[in-house]
This record gives C-alpha cells, structure tokens and sequence, in this order.
C-alpha cells in the first residue's frame, strides 16, 4: 500500500492521507476486466487529483472492437473523493451506473465523493456534466453544478433517451443557475429518493432555481423522502407536459421561492405527508401577473400548486386520480411581515379558486387534511436568513445591478473547489404533532431525519400507499364511441363561418399555464401553413402543414 498526502494551497480543506490501493490499475483497461462488475475508480495518483478519471473510465472501458466491455458495469466512485470533469460523459444507448461510497458524518474528511465541472487548459468550459442517452443510476455522491471558478450553468444533466429509466438516490444537488437537471425524455421512468438538495437558485432573476424540471410526457416520477433545502424557484416543474403517475410523498422543503409543484396535467398524483416552511416566500407582485389574470375572478393567486383543466389529448378530468393530504405548510412571521410592507407584493393560499373549482367538480380529485400556517415545525438547524431574502427578491424586483445573494453554507470555505461536510442542518423538529402527522401516523417530511420511523414505514410503504388511495372514490370507467372530424359537422347556435386573412395566420397560441386560447378559428375549409408558436426552454417555432376545416367556439 502507499500513501499519498494531498497538500496546496486551494486544497487546504482537504489534507488528509489516502491510501491506494490494487483499484489503482484498474484504470487501464484489459480484457480481464470484462467480467466484472463493478469498477472502482480512483481520484488521486502520485501525481496529485486526477481530473477526468471518471470519464476516462466510462469512455475506455469497451472492447478492442468498440462494444461496451460490460453493460452491467457499476462505477465506483471512492469516499472523501473529488472527481473533476472538463468533458461531458454521455451514454449513447447504454445504462450508466455511477455509485459513490457512502459519507461518514462523523468525520469531516470522509465526505461522499464530489463530481464537479473544472475549466479546460483553454478557459473553455464543456457546458453540461452528464448527457443522459440511456438509463441512468446516481448513487452516494455529491452533484456540485458549481464550476470550480464559481459559474453556474444551466442544466448541467441533460436527460434525453425516450423510454428511458432513471434512478437518483442518496445524492447532494448543491447550486445551479436555473436547474440542475432537465429531463426531455418521453415516456420515463424517474425516481428521487433519499436526496438532498441545496442553494438552487438564480442570481438574476425570481423564477431560477428548481430542485427538478421535466419537459416531455412521462411514465412516472416518484419523489419520496427527499429534502430541498433553499430553492429559489419551484421545487418540482412539469411543463408543457404531463406525468401518467406522480408521488411526491415525505419531503421536507424549506425556503422554496415560488410555488412548490407546477404540474397542470398530472393525472395520477399523490402529494401527501410532506412538510414545508416558507413555501413561495416570494409572492407575486403585481407586475409580475399578467393581465387577463388580474381580471380574472378565479386565477387572482397562483397558489402552491398549479393544477389546471387536461387537454382532450389526455383525456378527461373525470379519470384523474389526485390526493392532496396530510401536508403542513407554515410561514415565518419575517415574510408574513415582507407582505404586509408591501401592498403590490400578494401571500399566497394553498390553491387559487380555479383549481380548488376543478377539484370540487371532480370525485377523485382531492384536497384535504392540510395544515396551513397554523404551527411552526421547529427545525432544529436550517437556512433561516430570511432578511437575506427578503432583501434579494427587493433587488431584483427594483433593478438593482448588485443583488443580494441568499446561499446557506455557514462555516464553508468561500473557494468554489471546497466541500460542505458534514451538513449542516439538522431538519428534526420540535412540533409534536406533525410527529404523528403523516398518513400512518408517521413523522410528516423526509423520514430520512427520523431513522427509526422510517425503518418502520419502509416496511409498510405499500400499507401507507393504499390508505392514500382510499381517500379517492371509486374509478371512473370511460368509453370512448368513436371520433368525429370537425369537416364533418355542422354550424350550429350562433356559430358563423368567416375567414382570416393570410397576413394574421396566427390560429391558437399556448400559454405558459398550458391553456390553449383560440385567436382566429372562423376559418375556411382548406389547406394551409399554419405556424405554431409554443412556449419552452428555447424559443422555438415550427411550422407545419394543417387542413384546417369549418370552426366554432364554445
């Protein structure tokens, strides 16, 4: 065995002795490696920290003919590592799985491993960490969108393989820009469970920092026993999109800016058992709500959630399945003060009066059991620098050039190389109640910080799952008779045919909240280009060929 000692002056938090080991060779790649599956990968030589020693791996680790050596492969990441990028890794087809050693909390040194993005020799910068083109694991580690010269880039994950299965488990997502991870994947398969994430938010802008965002129609997304710990924008966000299946159950959320789900069109959804201190702290001021909702009756407030009528395309409301319950909200009286100062700034409710209508209109769509703003959890240690805040969203709401900041790393070095270990937060609670309040009579959040209780409840997971869905009525059984072509119908009531000149060929536009509004439908009967502006990630249009017959609105 030999023993490196890794000294310098960025390193300094990092002194510590590390032992290399046998794993060392397995860096150059024979065929005697092909039957194995796991590969351990070392960060440190007797050179010194090893940048690109995971892609490395990950690229070189195929046959001489260029095959995957073993698609069952487990990267192995070592604890108390730092594994530098310059390059993006990308799995073109093949599952990826990178699992780090688990931390040791009681010893400064032995944190999970650390992956984070580093200048080229150039300047340049790769732009994304991980380009997602196949199933993906993600396991043990600390994922730092932070470079190490202090940039924040705009989603540094980039998931997009359709069909695909993605797994996150007891991962730290600490600092993006906008979001750490997009997924553009259809029909996949996401889970998150027992991570953490950390100070996403944006620098410049109210609506920056989510702990996730999913862009393309999915199978499932399931999000249980998480915490999400200062984020600037939207916990969760499903845009444009829709999710067949969501749970997002026994989270522990504190300091989330907006709205805590965007999710329009879920469909089967179960947000339940989940506590959260200072949802949407920022409220909406005036300015920032745009017209035809100020005079709107039913749309005055965004609320927590956004959850809105489903496109036909996804069929009806009737067949949703959707559980709000046994969740606990509370406030802090520094922002309850904030809106009170500011009359143009609004609190939110739980839901505005257009989704609490959808809900009381439909037997399977369920709001209840909710705690909001009625006692303080009593967190033991978290981000509670609200005048920071506070004093953040004033800056950007008025213009100014120098923004006040609101990370949470109390005692971190300020070098952007440094890590945050161990954690300091300590989300267990005093409130008594909330420890008996989730659906089972467990402990309400992230079970993660009740140890004991949550050894208990993994072993009535599925008990706790059909008592949610107890609270739904009996399913709704649909039949579909047939379709019908609008060239085949008839003017009826007050519907009139008319035309539109070929200057304004703009026919419907979708808004940001998903809504289909119809600018122009008395069209004539023909063939036309009809262009089709949709709001997403990047501005994008398309313009495409559309047989546009007789319309009437409703």
């Amino acid at each position: 065995m030999k023993e490196i000692i890794i000294k310098g002056e960025k390193m300094k938090q990092f002194y510590k002795i590390v032992p290399i080991v046998i794993f060392t060779s397995m860096l150059i790649f024979s065929g005697s490696l092909n039957a194995q599956d796991t590969l351990v990968v070392e960060w440190v030589d007797g050179s010194g920290i090893i940048n690109n020693s995971l892609f490395d791996a990950i690229v070189g680790d195929t046959t001489a003919t260029g095959e995957r050596a073993n698609l069952n492969r487990v990267y192995k990441l070592r604890q108390g590592g730092f594994y530098y990028l310059t390059e993006t890794i990308q799995n073109d087809g093949f599952p990826l799985n990178i699992v780090g050693e688990k931390g040791d909390p009681s010893d400064e040194f032995a944190n999970p491993p650390m992956i984070q993005l580093k200048p080229r020799e150039d300047a340049t910068l790769a732009g994304k960490m991980l380009n997602i083109r196949g199933d993906f694991t993600l396991k043990n580690v600390i994922f730092n969108g932070k470079t190490t010269l202090g940039d924040l880039l705009y989603e540094v994950i980039d998931v997009r393989a359709d069909g695909g299965t993605f797994l996150f488990d007891n991962v730290t997502f600490e600092y993006a820009q906008w979001g750490i991870a997009g997924f553009y994947s259809e029909n996949a398969d996401i889970t998150f469970t027992n991570n953490r994430w950390r100070n996403l938010l944006s620098e410049n802008q109210p609506w920056g920092g989510r702990g996730f965002s999913v862009w393309a129609d999915v199978d499932s997304i399931i999000v249980e026993n998480n915490t999400f710990l200062n984020i600037g924008g939207f916990t969760f966000q499903i845009e444009g999109a829709t999710a067949n299946y969501f749970a997002f159950n026994q989270n522990t959320i504190v300091n989330n800016g907006r709205q805590l789900i965007l999710g329009s069109w879920l469909q089967e959804a179960y947000i339940t058992n989940n506590l959260i201190l200072n949802s949407h702290w920022q409220g909406e001021s005036l300015a920032e709500i745009g017209e035809d909702r100020l005079a709107s009756t039913d749309e005055q407030y965004a609320g927590m959630f956004t959850i809105v009528d489903l496109p036909a395309e996804y069929g009806l409301n009737a067949q949703r399945n959707i559980v709000i319950a046994n969740n606990a909200f509370f406030l802090e009286s520094d922002f309850a003060t904030f809106f009170v100062n500011n009359e143009n700034v609004r609190r939110q409710p739980l839901v505005n009066v257009r989704t609490q209508n959808l809900f009381d209109a439909n037997e399977n769509m369920v709001i209840q059991d909710n705690s909001f703003d009625e006692t303080d959890p009593g967190f033991d240690t978290y981000p509670d620098n609200n005048q920071e805040r506070i004093q953040f969203i004033n800056d950007i709401r008025s213009g100014a050039t120098n923004v006040q900041l609101h990370y949470w790393d109390p005692g971190r070095d300020a070098n952007n190389e440094s890590i945050q270990w161990p954690f300091p937060e300590d989300l267990t609670y005093s409130n008594s109640s909330f420890k008996t309040g989730a659906i089972g009579g467990y402990p309400l959040g992230d079970l993660n910080w009740y140890p004991s209780d949550k050894s208990t409840w993994k072993s009535n997971r599925d008990a706790q799952y059909e008592a949610i869905k107890d609270l739904l009525g009996k399913p709704v059984e649909v039949t579909y008779q047939g379709t019908v072509e609008a060239e085949d119908g008839a003017l009826s009531g007050l519907a009139e045919e008319g035309t539109v000149t070929i200057e304004n060929r703009r026919i419907v536009r979708i808004e940001a909240s998903g809504d289909i509004v119809w600018d122009n439908v008395e069209v004539a009967a023909g063939t036309y280009d009809v262009l089709v502006s949709k709001r997403t990630w990047v501005k994008s249009q398309i313009l495409c060929k559309n047989k546009i017959g007789q319309a009437a609105s409703s």
